[in-house]
């Protein structure tokens, strides 16, 4: 109720907003300013700003898109780079061999890029090897652990290959966990809880998932599938390519330097499931994060 009568949300947007607002009217302007013959030109380097000045001059559409990106794709970026840098050292997976990954994942780097080429959008496409382990850590450790859904207006079906989802009322909500339905063995197999990026090489395996698509949702699915999906992916990428350039070897400090409240519970270590080998404390404030 405090937020009816004390917007907590207002002033730290009119501070996004003065700083946003200048750079879109500028790009307008220079928008504004190219020659005819200039205009339809696309350059390596032009911005995203860039191609939204070449589709709109509504300032707010630009600013509301802005930050979609910015806050959809960093969220998602972040995300996975951090639980990628967890199960990516010595010690954080101790249910497989992760030096056996990082070595072969270095290998397909250093086979494609060599010890300094920069990767590019088109060439990450190509790293099969990355994919998988990104996709793996996105199964077990997903963006947003848990989402819901909302109809509009009552009594709405929602069309499933099990049947029809009948919603009584607007409003109602529908919950799912992400999270457990990734480790779910009935969907993945008795190895559910396995931290094994080769799942999604075995044509069988991967088959199962290309086929029934809403069982890997670590951007959610649909037509409001996360803005910052790609994103992510080519962020992540683009970052593990230069770490295995410059570096062959990753060790985890987390007993050593982390403070208590990161490490997990001692009674995790006579859990079932993930618990039991976890060595970072996963947590999720609507995002899912680690100290």
């Amino acid at each position: 109720m405090a937020e009816f009568f004390n917007d907590s949300v207002t002033k730290h947007r009119r501070v996004v907003d003065s700083y946003l607002e200048p750079l879109v009217r500028d790009a307008i302007q220079r928008r504004k300013n190219l020659k005819p013959e200039e205009k339809g030109e696309k350059h390596e380097y032009d911005s995203f700003l860039d191609h939204l000045v070449d589709s709109t001059s509504d300032v707010q559409l630009i600013k509301d898109q802005l930050l979609n990106i910015l806050l959809a794709a960093r969220d998602t970026a972040l995300t996975l780079l951090r639980e990628q840098s967890f199960v990516g050292v010595d010690g954080a997976v101790v249910e497989l061999d992760v030096l056996y990954v990082m070595d072969r994942l270095r290998q397909e780097v250093l086979a494609t890029y060599g010890e300094s080429e920069e990767p590019t959008f088109e060439s990450i496409k190509k790293l099969k090897y990355m994919r998988a382990v990104l996709d793996e850590v996105l199964r077990l450790f997903p963006p947003v652990p848990v989402n819901g859904r909302s109809p509009f207006n009552d009594a709405t079906v929602v069309p499933t290959r099990q049947g029809p989802l009948f919603f009584s009322s607007a409003g109602m909500l529908c919950n799912w966990s992400v999270s457990s339905m990734h480790k779910h063995k009935d969907l993945w197999g008795e190895d559910a809880d396995k931290f094994d990026p080769d799942r999604w090489i075995d044509p069988a395996r991967a088959r199962k998932v290309v086929e029934n698509p809403f069982m890997f949702l670590p951007f959610n699915g649909g037509p409001r599938i996360c803005l910052g999906q790609q994103f992510a992916y080519n962020e992540a990428s683009f970052v593990m390519v230069r770490l295995m350039q410059l570096f062959d070897h990753f060790t985890l400090a987390q007993k050593e330097a982390a403070p208590a409240s990161a490490l997990p519970p001692a009674s995790w270590k006579n859990s079932n499931g993930r618990k039991r080998i976890e060595e970072a404390w996963p947590k999720s404030a609507l995002t899912i994060y680690s100290k």
